[in-house]
This record gives structure tokens, sequence and C-alpha cells, in this order.
């Protein structure tokens, strides 16, 4: 009785395509194909799917967004005031407060720089110790265009003068 039982239950099992992935009893959707497991071919694309890889590399930066803050004016006045430190406010639209009279004006808000040669320094040299602020030669962009060699805070990333 126990051969007879093992024999009918094969039998059932085999036929209905349970356990036999490899003849196109797969899952639904699958194509019904089977899986040689032996190929070095790669296997074909999912329905929908190009093969092609995914490109997945940052886009390139906006054209519009420039690199560098250029929209800037850049003024000199006789007045100087050797208390004064880089990145005073001004004491006004023609400031009489900054250390040797030069002066950034970017989005109407102005702040006192100073000349490099104020400290005797080239350009890329460190206008303080810490080195936050940095002799550049630095242009306006805008319609102005002015430019001049000036201790100017790094964070501001100033466009640098062509």
């Amino acid at each position: 009785m126990t051969k007879r039982f093992a024999v009918v239950f094969f039998t059932i099992f085999v036929g209905t395509g349970c356990g036999n992935r490899g003849s196109g009893g797969g899952p639904p959707g699958d194509g019904g194909q089977p899986i040689d497991r032996n190929s070095t071919d790669p296997p074909p694309p999912p329905p929908g799917d190009s093969g092609q890889p995914i490109d997945r590399t940052d886009p390139p930066p906006d054209a519009s967004e420039p690199s560098c803050l250029g929209d800037f004016s850049i003024g000199s006045l006789p007045f100087s005031n050797s208390e004064a430190g880089l990145g005073m406010e001004c004491n006004s639209s023609a400031p009489t407060n900054c250390l040797d009279g030069w002066f950034i004006t970017v989005e109407g808000f102005c702040r006192c720089v100073a000349a490099c040669s104020t400290f005797g320094l080239s350009e890329g040299d460190n206008c303080t110790t810490d080195g936050t602020w940095v002799c550049r030669h630095v242009g306006a962009t805008n319609a102005g265009a002015n430019h001049a060699r000036l201790c100017v805070l790094n964070e501001w990333n100033l466009c640098l003068y062509e």
C-alpha cells in the first residue's frame, strides 16, 4: 500500500507542473521559458526595459546659475580709518569708516574691504591669520564691470577678474 501511494503522489505532483520549473511551469508572466543556468549570455531585459545601463551620474550644472557672485560694485574714497576692520558695515553709501577707503556693495549692502597693497600682500596671500580673508583680484560681471585686488571674505565667492 505504501508503494502505490508513493507512485500516485509522484504522478499527481509531477503531472501538474509543480516543481517542474525548467519546462515551462514558471511563475505567471515569465513566458514559460526554461532558464538555462549554464548559459554565459546575459538574460534578456524585462518587458519595457531597453537593457541599457541607467546613468546615475549627477546632471551637469545649470548653465544659467553662475559659479561665482559677479553682481557687485567696488568703490574707494579718500577717507580712511585705522581703527576699522575688514568686513565692517559701511556707515553710509559714501563710507568714511573703512580702513583704507575701499568698500564693496552687494545687493545694496555695503562692507569695508581693503586693498591688498595696504598690507603689502600679493594675490592669493591671506589677509587674516585664519585665512578667511584672502587677497583676490575680483571682477564684477555686471554693467559696472569694475575690478581690483582686494582683501575679500572667501565666503562671498566673488568672481575673479580675467
